[in-house]
């Protein structure tokens, strides 16, 4: 009864961030969100905008950003899959082909 009550019931409370677009129905893992990402000892400086992800630099945050975007530059050369990023294509390949 636990079990279903914590993970399917509709009702749950939703732990939203006020920093950035991060939700969670978990009490801890909004916790441990907040000290990561927002706390006084975070070197998580750069957060995405989009999935609220944290990043030391701005550099791995721009780099973090091309799996959000829509231009599927990397094309697979044996098949129709493309995606946004190269270790995307990497993994692809290594999985498929």
């Amino acid at each position: 009864d636990a079990h279903r009550k914590r993970y399917h019931e509709v009702d749950r409370q939703v732990y939203r961030c006020p920093k950035c677009t991060f939700a969670t129905f978990s009490q801890s893992s909004f916790d441990k969100h907040m000290k990561k990402l927002h706390g006084p000892d975070s070197k998580l400086n750069s957060v995405c905008d989009i999935c609220g992800k944290g990043f030391v630099t701005r550099n791995q945050l721009k780099m973090h950003r091309e799996i959000h975007s829509a231009d599927k530059k990397y094309k697979c050369r044996e098949c129709p899959f493309a995606t946004n990023t190269l270790s995307g294509l990497r993994s692809h390949s290594y999985a498929q082909h």
